[in-house]
């Protein structure tokens, strides 16, 4: 089996969102063999806190969840930002369609 492509601590985008506009950088918390491929984990802190009471005490709850990605959903910085920057264009080109046809501004 390949050495996996990205290590712990290394820093990810997804590959979707790029494709969408949006950047977020990951930092790779696991990499684990699952047959064939490698699984990347991802520590997600949940930013709601939960409060509990119980009886007279109150106790402040914030959890995690682990978020598990294989190798082909994630790309690098420049990949990234370049699939924003087209996604960006497209958007762009098509606001400046509308504005064209539909209010006569050119």
């Amino acid at each position: 089996m390949a050495t996996p492509t990205y290590q712990i601590n290394d820093i990810v985008y997804l590959k979707e969102s790029a494709a969408k506009g949006f950047l977020e950088a990951l930092r790779i918390s696991g990499v684990s063999a699952y047959g064939s491929n490698w699984l990347y984990s991802i520590a997600v802190r949940n930013t709601s806190i939960t409060t509990a009471t119980f009886g007279d005490h109150h106790r402040t709850m914030m959890t995690n969840a682990i978020m598990y990605f294989t190798e082909s959903e994630f790309i690098n910085l420049c990949d990234a930002l370049q699939m924003s920057k087209d996604y960006h264009e497209r958007m762009l080109l098509s606001i400046n369609t509308q504005l064209s046809q539909m209010c006569g501004v050119t």
